[in-house]
């Protein structure tokens, strides 16, 4: 099994450590990643223990690629994910630890 400690970037072939440290620091910059990715569908973030709200410029900025996004805690994000992957859908999660907690 791999640990990977903080923030993570999870897409059916890659696992990365994400920077921004909570779901309010997510910026357009931050995303921009996706634009090297093969185009996504679904974009699942995991807030940490609780929802908090997503920064509205980067929800504007997934939305005109056409990239919907499902703020849910981090428990609930990590199953979500798992399942769109068996389902085959085109989907990225980002994943804040459990300590983080949303606004």
């Amino acid at each position: 099994g791999i640990s990977l400690r903080g923030a993570v970037l999870l897409t059916p072939r890659l696992s990365l450590l994400f920077e921004p440290p909570s779901l309010e620091s997510l910026s357009v910059e931050s995303l921009s990643f996706l634009s090297l990715l093969k185009p996504i569908e679904l974009l699942i973030i995991g807030g940490g223990r609780h929802v908090g709200l997503m920064p509205e410029a980067p929800r504007r900025w997934l939305s005109t690629r056409g990239v919907c996004v499902e703020l849910l805690n981090s428990r609930t994000a990590c199953s979500t994910f798992n399942f769109m992957l068996q389902e085959r859908r085109s989907v990225a999660a980002i994943l804040f630890p459990m300590s983080v907690e949303a606004a």
